[in-house]
């Protein structure tokens, strides 16, 4: 499996802008039999709006792990381990936003844009190329300036820069409360929506298959302004993941998934989501054609990404701040 499929993630990708059409299950049907909270509580939104023609110093980097193992004569093997990051700085341009408010057409000036796997750290894009990235249905398109990238290059990509898709569900939908929250709240997420967004052509998740909660953890940040740190994870039983993702010569079995966010917000539903962090851990049973371990093993097959973004609003001249 070489790790420019393993960015192939399209759940991992998809879940860090969830679209913002209206259609779709609303979260918070299942977190309003909730006792009220003691204390000041908040609005839980997790969409927060931007507008055409914002600005943002955007620094992004992404994890890619994956690891495989099997059990061979009674000892255990690790096969074909791999491992690559992504740093990501560029000055990002709202173009176009969807009927919520969030970003469907951006715009990446770069300013510094490296991989490291494990040999060595090397340039990836080059300083002022400009990245376009708009939405889809399932995933974003990437282009770039005076040239086309590759589809293994637009899959990495997809790690640091992308944009809500157009499917019809929202973080809102998947892991908001229709019930002010108090720090130190909790609520179940909605399994309904999240089967709804992580289905795709062919592949349809069950909401049964789904759990995952949310929780306010704090309502102040630590130079004691008011902020609202947002945690929230889902877990999918009996998930098929992309074909992109799977080993290469592997057979896929069975595999589970599970989802992390973190997201810092300002109490006012209308301010910018600055801070958010994201991970994913795919978990497959394979077999493999590799003769050394035979087609009969089950193998381990395990999938991590990590993802982290700040955004700093720009408010000098673009040219200024690197654009």
């Amino acid at each position: 499996m070489t790790l420019k499929s393993v960015a192939g993630c399209a759940l991992a990708f998809a879940l860090l802008g969830l679209s913002a059409a209206p259609a779709g299950p609303k979260a918070g049907s299942l977190a309003d039999a909730a006792a009220p909270s003691a204390g000041p509580t908040y609005a839980i939104k997790l969409v927060r709006p931007v507008h055409v023609g914002d600005r943002y110093n955007y620094v992004a980097d992404a994890t890619l792990l994956q690891t495989m193992s099997a059990i061979v004569s009674g000892r255990e093997r690790t096969l074909r381990p791999s491992n690559l990051s992504i740093h990501f700085e560029a000055v990002e341009h709202v173009l176009e936003v969807n009927a919520n408010g969030e970003p469907s057409k951006v715009t990446y000036t770069v300013i510094n844009c490296t991989r490291r796997d494990a040999s060595a750290q090397k340039p990836f894009i080059e300083p002022g190329r400009v990245l376009t990235v708009t939405a889809g249905r399932w995933k974003s398109r990437i282009e770039i300036d005076d040239g086309q990238l590759s589809i293994a290059d637009e899959i990495l990509l997809r790690g640091v820069a992308s944009v809500p898709n157009q499917k019809g569900v929202t973080m809102d939908d998947c892991f908001g409360s229709a019930t002010p929250r108090a720090a130190g709240d909790t609520w179940p997420a909605n399994g309904e929506a999240i089967a709804q967004f992580v289905s795709r052509q062919s592949v349809k998740v069950r909401k049964q298959d789904v759990s995952g909660t949310v929780k306010l953890k704090a309502a102040r940040g630590a130079d004691g302004t008011p902020h609202l740190l947002v945690t929230g994870s889902a877990k999918i039983e009996h998930w098929t993941p992309d074909a992109t993702i799977i080993p290469k010569g592997a057979k896929f079995v069975s595999g589970t998934d599970e989802m992390k966010f973190t997201r810092l917000l300002p109490p006012d539903p209308s301010g910018p989501c600055l801070v958010e962090s994201f991970s994913e851990k795919t978990l497959m049973k394979v077999t493999t054609d590799d003769a050394t371990i035979g087609p009969d093993v089950l193998v381990d097959a395990k999938l991590l990404r990590t993802v982290g973004i700040r955004r700093t609003p720009v408010t000098a001249d673009p040219v200024a701040a690197g654009e």
